[in-house]
């Protein structure tokens, strides 16, 4: 068995190689890594087994070890959208909807509410058939509910955004929280109850100041890899 050290070194190198691989279901090539990032065949294979058991890889008899086509990424800052390559591939069930009226938490996120009432949709999106996240969205009760870009050709947040509200999007304020599924979640989820799930909250704001969506999903934390892009001014 490898050092400690020297694994988690190789477990950075080997995990970003893999995370690049063009397309779901590719094999992994064990000399191709070891020649890519300078890991003994130990290392690779100790690594593998590791990715293996995050659920980034699988195991499939006489195919070897293939990346696993139920593994998705989803960006959580700004730029917001789903990869344009594999959207075909995504699916977003509406579970639910109905019109709530106003609370003090809804009216603390979006101000006073135009209508006296709010939109709720809940939803589930799906990979390949594979439930990735289940998903609440308020809106204020005067606008229409922005579509998902699952499964359409529109894979931009912004545009879809500015095409449902009539603004640009401004901000979309995130925050992602770790916690246990509950035994509600796991059902909904397809995992066992206590698997590390993650929470993440967003607000859309407008160029014109107003709040215009709020998100709350709940991620299978197994099956994805939360994403940020952050851009810098140079000056």
């Amino acid at each position: 068995m490898a050092p400690p050290l020297r694994i988690r070194h190789s477990y950075a190198l080997i995990r970003g190689w893999v995370r690049d691989v063009p397309s779901p279901e590719a094999p992994i090539d064990e000399t191709t890594l070891q020649h890519a990032t300078g890991a003994s065949r130990t290392e690779v294979r100790e690594v593998l087994g590791h990715l293996t058991a995050d659920g980034l890889l699988r195991r499939r008899q006489r195919s070897g070890t293939l990346v696993d086509s139920r593994f998705a990424d989803f960006a959580i800052d700004l730029p917001l959208a789903y990869q344009a390559a594999t959207t075909e591939r995504y699916r977003q069930v509406t579970l639910h909807e109905e019109s709530v009226p106003a609370s003090d938490a809804l009216v603390r996120l979006f101000g006073e509410p135009d209508e006296g009432h709010y939109l709720l949709a809940d939803s589930r999106i799906e990979l390949d058939g594979t439930p990735l996240a289940v998903r609440t969205s308020f809106w204020r009760g005067s606008e229409r509910r922005r579509p998902s870009p699952a499964g359409r050709g529109d894979t931009d947040m912004a545009r879809s955004f500015a095409r449902t509200f009539g603004v640009p999007l401004a901000s979309c304020d995130a925050r992602v929280d770790a916690l246990s599924a509950t035994e509600r979640f796991a059902g909904q989820l397809r995992v066992a109850p206590g698997e590390p799930l993650l929470l993440r909250e967003a607000v859309l704001t407008g160029t014109d100041g107003v709040v215009h969506e709020v998100n709350v999903t709940f991620y299978a934390s197994r099956r994805i890899s939360l994403t940020v892009t952050t851009p810098y001014d140079a000056d």
